[in-house]
């Protein structure tokens, strides 16, 4: 998994949690969603821009 992102996000977003949220079983959507609202209720005012891209082997498509 490959995280883009903005200073908008890791200013407001620790590393752990930015681990924590992307380790998890949910969404790629849900993952996104939920990063940008943590770094929102963490005081984020900034450009908050992210893109997560997932790996999928061939064999899955």
């Amino acid at each position: 998994m490959l995280l883009l992102c903005s200073d908008g996000l890791t200013a407001y977003v620790s590393d752990e949690m930015l681990f924590e949220v992307l380790a998890d079983d949910r969404k790629i959507e849900e993952k996104a969603k939920t990063l940008v609202n943590h770094a929102l209720e963490s005081g984020g005012k900034d450009n908050i821009s992210l893109i997560i891209a997932r790996n999928i082997p061939e064999e899955a498509v």
